[in-house]
This record gives C-alpha cells, sequence and structure tokens, in this order.
C-alpha cells in the first residue's frame, strides 16, 4: 500500500500528522512517537534504506547498524536513531512531505 493510500484510509493519522490528501501532503513536522508508531510499522526492516531516502550519510548509518548490532529490538531502535540523525542533519527538511517521497521511493 502506498503511504498516501494509506493515509486515505487512516483519518486518525491525517489528523495527528496535519495532513489532508485533499491538500496534498504538508510540510508539519513529525514528532518521533507518531514516526516510531506509524511509519516504523509499515517498513519495520528497511530503517537503512530510508536513511538513504532522508540523505543520511552512509557513514552515520554504518554507526548506527554497529549500535544495535545484537539488539532484539535492533530495527525499532535503528529507526529512532536514524530519524534523530536526520532530524540532525536536515532540520528543514525534517517533514511529513519528506517522510511520503521517502517511503515511495522503489528502492524502499
Amino acid at each position: 500500500v502506498q503511504l498516501k493510500e494509506w493515509l486515505q484510509v487512516e483519518p486518525q493519522l491525517q489528523h495527528l500528522i496535519g495532513v489532508s490528501m485533499n491538500e496534498g501532503t504538508s510540510s508539519s513536522v513529525p514528532e518521533l512517537q507518531v514516526l516510531m508508531s506509524e511509519v516504523v510499522a509499515k517498513v519495520p526492516a528497511k530503517w537503512r534504506l530510508v536513511g538513504i531516502q532522508l540523505c543520511v550519510p552512509v557513514e552515520a548509518l554504518d554507526d548506527i547498524q554497529s549500535q544495535v548490532a545484537g539488539r532484539p529490538d535492533s530495527n525499532i531502535h535503528a529507526f529512532e536513531l536514524m530519524f534523530g540523525k536526520w532530524k540532525s542533519l536536515h532540520p528543514y527538511q525534517y517533514t511529513w512531505s519528506t517522510i511520503i517521497d521517502a517511503l515511495e521511493a522503489p528502492s524502499v
């Protein structure tokens, strides 16, 4: 399911993130809790590919991989660290619109 299609059937999520499918995507800033509970649930093992689409440097992704290696919740923790790195490196791109674009990339 494409994220835009998913948002159309998830009105509560639209309200949480400030997206109205009638208005297009939003430039609102996502909250980490919503990212973790909604986005990660859709692509739980693809944190690295999402990070690449969000322009998180490969070196930072490698560091995250090292930090989470061997943890039973490694994908969840990796997403959390990756989103934090993305926000710190690209604060003006830290928007739902950017997330939607990243998740709709062919590689993800």
